[in-house]
């Protein structure tokens, strides 16, 4: 259950980084930390102009090599373009000319790859090839849109990246969409640049960008957000559908005790979906202290609140005996509720 739990957050995660399609493709996550590091180049500036210069075909074996992404066809045809790239400024590597070219491939069917546009602006990842030309370090994340005019500090080429980000959460006009991208991509950063970046965040005016830096230093067992989720869920701010329902998973692996009486404010939250995502992070933490938290549980209107209820006081308490199935407990619900009442109350 855990694991699915993360996994739909992780849906969530990838969906906000994808083209809205109505074909699933699968897709590695994004990872600033080897972004960086497996390029040569990272500049900051525009593709000034595109060019069709010839076709040719993608092996897929070779992703399913290099990035674990498994397609049916053997062999996907894409065109090869010759982009421009006006530089900015660069975040890492030796300085290239002020402009610079460079060939990549468009599939002609989706395969999420993220191919920038005809004057896209923005942050561009590059490799050198073994034959000593330039090609995007990452098919699937190519490039990260932001403001122009962005200074970038920071002593590594990580730091400055996440620095942009930063400032790019900042910008007014920027849209809501690059922002929620930059949250996500510093969420599965593991770098403290980037946790300082989404504690930053958590101030940002926005109530929905606020709420996912909240969700990703939850995910990261940071439990700085803990106020955002209370004024969320406690107070009635209205999220999009889809963040409601998996903004309070990212709690389910923070194990700290400090954050009982937290979880146990949540367990009345008018949203069904934190009370089952506190319920669950009280019944990982095995800890003696859960127990009430629990036992309020225990007369939820939800189903899966209730479940997770007895099975949180039977791990703690240590009877497995008293730990059901979730078919037994549908059967007999009375019987297992009534014991925990019991239990807990006399404990």
């Amino acid at each position: 259950m855990q694991h699915f739990r993360r996994v739909c957050t992780m849906v969530l995660i990838i969906t906000a980084l994808m083209v809205s399609r109505a074909d699933a493709i699968p897709v590695p996550l994004p990872s600033l930390d080897k972004l960086t590091e497996g390029s040569t180049l990272i500049v900051m500036g525009q593709l000034s102009s595109v060019q069709h210069v010839g076709s040719t075909s993608i092996d897929t074996s070779y992703l399913k090599e290099r990035f674990g992404v498994v397609l049916k066809s053997p062999r996907v045809n894409a065109r090869v373009e010759r982009g421009l790239i006006q530089v900015e400024q660069v975040l890492k590597g030796v300085p290239p000319p002020p402009s610079f070219t460079f060939d990549f491939l468009v599939p002609e069917e989706f395969i999420g790859w993220d191919t920038p546009e005809e004057r896209a602006f923005g942050v561009f990842f590059f490799r050198t090839t073994e034959t000593g030309t330039l090609e995007f370090t990452d098919p699937y994340f190519t490039w990260i849109q932001t403001g122009r005019g962005l200074n970038s500090s920071g002593d590594s080429p990580l730091d400055r990246l996440i620095s942009i980000l930063t400032a790019h959460l900042s910008i007014p006009d920027a849209s809501l969409e690059t922002k929620n991208k930059a949250v996500v991509l510093l969420q599965f950063s593991k770098s403290n640049a980037s946790l300082v970046a989404l504690r930053e965040a958590l101030s940002n005016p926005i109530p929905e960008l606020s709420a996912r830096a909240a969700g990703a230093l939850m995910w990261r067992g940071d439990i700085s957000g803990m106020g955002i989720f209370k004024r969320v869920f406690l107070q009635g701010q209205p999220l999009p559908k889809g963040l409601e329902e998996t903004l309070p998973n990212t709690l389910a692996d923070i194990g700290d005790p400090k954050i009982i009486p937290d979880l146990e404010e949540l367990l009345v939250s008018s949203s069904v979906y934190m009370r089952r995502g506190a319920t669950f992070a009280l019944m990982r933490m095995k800890s003696p202290e859960a127990v009430n938290g629990l036992r309020n549980a225990l007369g939820d209107s939800d189903f899966q609140v209730r479940y997770d209820a007895v099975v949180g006081l039977a791990e703690i308490m240590g009877e497995t005996a008293w730990r059901p199935s979730v078919r037994a407990f549908r059967s007999d619900e009375i019987k297992y509720l009534s014991h925990w009442r019991e239990r807990a109350q006399s404990r």
